[in-house]
């Protein structure tokens, strides 16, 4: 893939989400975890996972995320080969959904991974 090609020229990127990724775990195993936090974590990540490969994202996905104000709400892209969902958390997100309308789907976690059990419009 796209990645692993580039993998020298993203080592920092990788390393950065790496520590990222400690950090987080660190905060959530003392207890001294803040949803805060989760979203900063979010969405530095998702600006340097978006850095390792011009592939990851597009101007679809670029545009969803644009309406929502990246202070107030946290993004995660998840699936992957061409497909998937945005996970966007944060406050009165459901009305730029509504507003733009976004198909919405609730999510709980999962030990599976992300599937579509049944989703009628």
């Amino acid at each position: 893939s796209d990645q692993k090609k580039r993998i020298r020229l993203n080592y920092d990127n990788l390393k950065k989400m790496l520590e990222f990724t400690k950090k987080l775990e660190k905060s959530i195993e003392s207890n001294s975890f803040k949803i805060k936090n989760f979203r900063y974590f979010l969405n530095h990540s998702w600006l340097l996972k978006k850095n390792l490969s011009n592939k990851i994202s597009n101007k679809k996905i670029e545009n969803i995320i644009n309406k929502f104000n990246f202070k107030k709400h946290s993004f995660k892209l998840l699936g992957a080969g061409g497909g998937g969902f945005i996970y966007v958390s944060g406050k009165n997100h459901e009305k730029i959904i509504k507003k733009h309308n976004f198909v919405s789907l609730k999510i709980k976690p999962e030990s599976n991974g992300s599937q579509i059990i049944y989703y009628e419009k």
